[in-house]
């Protein structure tokens, strides 16, 4: 058997879970072009702001083959994933900064898994990255592919 899956240009798939586990079927999902939330102490899905979460997924596909440092700014807990190597896990601390390098090769489909929550208060998140030929900026949606 073969499995395809489409994959169209344009963002994050996003699921948003009224829980703080990601547990359960999302209560919303869509397409998040750019990772760049500042949900402030409003809602983050259609019914609640607190002890909520999200599961963003994706590809990205880098235009430069280099070193890529990537930024992100989160409060409460997150995780991420690239090609099911976990580089991030922050996913029991608060609001720290992240910052990590990986080398990329241009022309290259990478997967991409991001994990959030928020507990209570005000809530963001962004996902930015920077590299010798790439200015620092959010990971823009013309780079991003989701099924």
């Amino acid at each position: 058997t073969i499995s395809v899956v489409l994959s169209r240009v344009g963002g994050f798939y996003g699921e948003y879970f009224n829980n703080a586990f990601l547990d359960g079927v999302p209560t919303k999902t869509q397409v998040d072009s750019y990772l760049d939330f500042d949900w402030g102490t409003g809602l983050i899905t259609d019914e609640a702001a607190d002890f909520v979460s999200v599961h963003w997924f994706g590809k990205i596909l880098p235009e430069y083959t280099e070193e890529f440092t990537f930024l992100i700014s989160a409060d409460d807990g997150v995780r991420m994933y690239i090609d099911s190597v976990i580089y991030v896990d922050r996913w029991d601390t608060c609001c720290d900064d992240i910052t990590f390098s990986i080398d990329l090769t241009a022309g290259t489909f990478y997967d991409i898994i991001i994990e959030y929550k928020e507990h209570q208060q005000a809530a963001h998140f962004k996902l930015e990255w920077v590299s010798l030929s790439v200015p620092r900026e959010v990971v823009p949606p013309t780079l991003v592919y989701y099924p």
